[in-house]
């Protein structure tokens, strides 16, 4: 075997093992997502930072590697790697299929403009095929980030109980005018909200809180709580906290509201994550572009790549 060869092999497999732990990295993410469990950002930025450089070696390998019995089998290979992730179903083996079809493709797309091409343009060259390829990989998560989903109450997956109360924080100056309360935190309780709002409407009158009995309170406290739970149809003991209480009520209005299209919701929710993909991959593919560049500048130091110029004989249809 030769000594082209064997780096032919060396790049393919190098590609293979940065497609397959990039998306075991984003298997984690996606149920981190799902389940609303990140413990920090970092574990956001190196699944991105890992497709990018998998993305950056496919768009090396599909250019330089010439053998097409190794380019070909790797990456069909390492598309179909990640269906292992996912329970087996007939769905799931026709977005395999169609993946690994459109990786291909966007495969042969780089090959044909790197024959076609007089010179050698990296950036014309990743634009035949990356986009594509970074398609295929928004698919292939949103088919991980529904099959968590599909484990769990969909309609608490889109709308998370986190962003539910940095949004209650945020409109915490709106909802207090509106509800008239001097607070409005998802922290506090609901007997320390209304004794909030109880202070307050005194407080308008003239008399202060330390003037009202402890039963008198209670009592107070005890009718705003059933009115509201009266009015929501829920149940208050007091001691539950806002965002929780405004979090299951939204909930179960939703709920309702969708009735017996909710199971159509987790497929809804994977089309949104997609799409979101989509509008983020223009941004990475400046990222892929970039640590392209500097891979094809490390391999030609390190003698990997060279430079050479090659005669080129074109067949044309003239007049005789």
């Amino acid at each position: 075997m030769n000594n082209i060869r064997l780096k032919e092999l060396a790049v393919a497999a190098l590609c293979m093992g940065a497609i397959v732990a990039s998306f075991l990295f984003w298997r984690t993410t996606t149920q981190a997502i799902s389940e609303e469990a990140f413990t920090s950002y970092w574990q956001y930025v190196a699944s991105v930072s890992s497709l990018a450089i998998a993305a950056s070696l496919f768009g090396i390998a599909a250019i330089f590697v010439q053998s097409a019995v190794i380019i070909y089998p790797a990456v069909a290979v390492s598309i179909a790697i990640p269906f292992l992730f996912v329970p087996a179903s007939s769905l799931v083996f026709a977005i395999m299929g169609c993946c690994v079809l459109l990786a291909l493709f966007s495969v042969r797309r780089i090959r044909k403009e790197t024959s076609l091409s007089f010179g050698f343009n990296m950036a014309n060259l990743f634009k035949a095929g990356v986009p594509l390829f970074l398609t295929v990989w928004g698919i292939i998560l949103s088919l991980f980030y529904l099959n968590d989903i599909q484990k769990k109450d969909a309609i608490r997956t889109i709308f998370p109980r986190t962003a539910f109360n940095i949004t209650i924080r945020a409109m915490g100056g709106p909802l207090r005018s509106l509800t008239g309360s001097e607070s409005f935190t998802p922290d506090e309780t609901v007997n320390q909200f209304f004794q909030g709002l109880v202070k307050k409407q005194l407080a308008d009158r003239g008399i202060s809180i330390d003037q009202i009995p402890a039963s008198e309170m209670q009592k107070l406290l005890t009718q705003q709580r059933t009115e509201i739970a009266k009015s929501y149809g829920i149940k208050l003991t007091g001691n539950e906290k806002l965002g929780d209480v405004f979090y299951t009520t939204i909930i179960e209005r939703i709920t309702d509201l969708l009735g017996p299209y909710r199971e159509y919701v987790p497929y809804a929710s994977a089309l949104t994550f997609f799409l979101a993909f989509k509008t983020l991959s223009f941004f990475l593919y400046l990222a892929v572009l970039a640590i392209a560049f500097l891979l094809i500048k490390i391999m030609m130091m390190g003698g990997i790549l060279i430079r050479k110029k090659e005669q080129v004989e074109v067949e044309r249809v003239t007049l005789s």
